[in-house]
């Protein structure tokens, strides 16, 4: 069974504010919630690493710490 994230969880791991996570769903650009009762939503934690990984100051930063610890 996949790792449901809540809000609280999906907020810290972004970085991002509640407002700017609705308005970037809205237009298509975030992983939308799934339903998980019936007053409450989450996230699939493979969604959300899915589109950090997609984010290119992601990629820059995986680099750098990748060459880090290669030079280590």
């Amino acid at each position: 069974t996949e790792e449901l994230w809540r809000l609280r969880k999906v907020l810290a791991v972004t970085s991002m504010s509640r407002s700017w996570l609705y308005a970037e769903i809205g237009q298509g650009r975030f992983p939308a919630p799934v339903r998980v009762g019936l007053r409450a939503v989450a996230w699939r934690r493979s969604d959300i690493e899915t589109w950090l990984a997609s984010r290119p100051i992601m990629e820059e930063v995986m680099s750098e710490a990748q060459q880090l610890t290669t030079a280590l």
